[in-house]
């Protein structure tokens, strides 16, 4: 039997029991006093201690990802988690139970990612420590280890005190990697593999460049910069050395992607609902590219130039292979191209969360187009042979 399957439904008998035990003590309680009930301020120390207990252990500025940390943790959740369904918030304002649902889902993830995601033993990008800028989402994109610096956050030129706080994180750098390669050392998650060596070639350009901005500060801070820096180039030349022999999936499933959207996310939908809502978005503007085009038939064509590239000899079953820059890295993605006057029609083959492959078609005017890598969206613009 799939182990992925098995932990979805161990999960969900989990979940059940503790529905069961929600249940009996409200039971239990009924028809007893407020002074029976759990406070809301109870639940505020709760949170706090849950997230103390969420944060591992550090030793010398290294968070301790190990097997042996890890497996504690997971073990040590399922009394929280039992600690939470054992209170009585039937009678708060709705906002307050809230807060106990939030925390719930907070609880859901940690057990996701211990049961099924497991990034500090299959995501090399996990370990990435260093953010010059700020995301376009409320936190990072994508998992992040406890101890990260944002540099962006800093007033420049830097304090004293705030060039002390970089030094100590960043110079954590080295010891987190060394201890990332015994904590990965069976992944077999190919995309994440090759991901990392992206995201560890970025790190160390950026603590280059960092290190360029910041030169002078302190002799402390330019001497971790420096190992910071030598230490993700080394990282990521491991990672490249060992991705020939990674060849496993890195998607969670169509069932545990489900359960983490209706258990962490609190999202009702499942992977297929999402699917045919993505299909309905799809078919919505192509009905409206199609009204456009009808209603602007008889203006004359507009001439568009396009930037030719050499098309790569190596060819895929659904068409060539065109070089994709995403501002990043040019990396290779399957593409159907089927130029008609105006319009330049692509097929974009996707790896999703899922481990699904999606071959998408879209509209791409001016050679712009949408597409996605390890499941996030990317904008590019190609140019392709005419």
């Amino acid at each position: 039997m799939d182990a992925r399957k098995t932990d979805w439904g161990k999960a969900v008998i989990v979940q059940l029991r503790r529905a069961l035990a929600a249940v009996a003590v409200a039971l239990a309680t009924t028809g007893a006093d407020s002074a029976a009930q759990t406070t809301h301020a109870e639940l505020v120390d709760f949170y706090d201690a849950w997230r103390a207990f969420e944060m591992p252990a550090f030793e010398g500025g290294v968070p301790d990802y190990t097997q042996r940390a890890m497996d504690r943790q997971h073990a040590e959740l399922e009394d929280w988690m039992d600690r939470l369904y054992a209170m009585n918030v039937d009678g708060w304002p709705i906002a307050q139970q809230i807060d106990w649902h939030l925390i719930r889902a907070e609880m859901n993830g940690l057990d996701f990612d211990h049961r099924v995601r497991r990034p500090w033993a299959r995501d090399p990008a996990f370990y990435a420590t260093v953010f010059m800028a700020e995301s376009d989402v409320p936190a990072h994109e994508g998992m992040s280890v406890h101890g990260f610096v944002d540099t962006w956050k800093y007033d420049y030129p830097l304090s004293a005190a705030d060039a002390a706080e970089i030094t100590e994180k960043i110079g954590a750098i080295p010891g987190l990697l060394e201890q990332a390669r015994g904590n990965l050392d069976d992944s077999n998650a190919r995309d994440l593999w090759l991901a990392g060596d992206r995201s560890f070639g970025g790190q160390a350009r950026d603590l280059e460049a960092y290190g360029r901005q910041v030169a002078g500060t302190s002799r402390e801070l330019d001497a971790s910069i420096s190992a910071a820096a030598d230490a993700s180039e080394s990282f990521r030349t491991w990672l490249e050395a060992e991705a020939p022999s990674k060849t496993g999936p890195s998607g969670v499933g169509e069932e545990n992607y489900t359960w983490y959207m209706q258990n962490v996310h609190l999202v009702p939908y499942t992977w297929s609902d999402q699917v045919m809502i993505m299909r309905r978005e799809l078919a919505r503007s192509h009905s409206s590219m199609r009204l456009e085009e009808n209603r602007n038939r008889h203006l004359p064509p507009k001439k568009i130039r396009l930037r030719k590239r050499r098309i790569p000899p190596a060819m895929s079953k659904r068409g060539p292979r065109l070089d994709v820059d995403n501002g990043h890295s040019k990396r290779n993605v399957a593409l159907l191209a089927n130029c008609v006057s105006r319009k330049i029609w692509f097929v974009v083959c996707t790896q999703n969360l899922c481990g699904t492959r999606a071959w998408i078609p879209m509209v791409a005017p001016f050679g712009a187009i949408t597409c996605t890598q390890g499941g996030a969206p990317i904008m590019t613009t190609i140019s392709i042979a005419g």
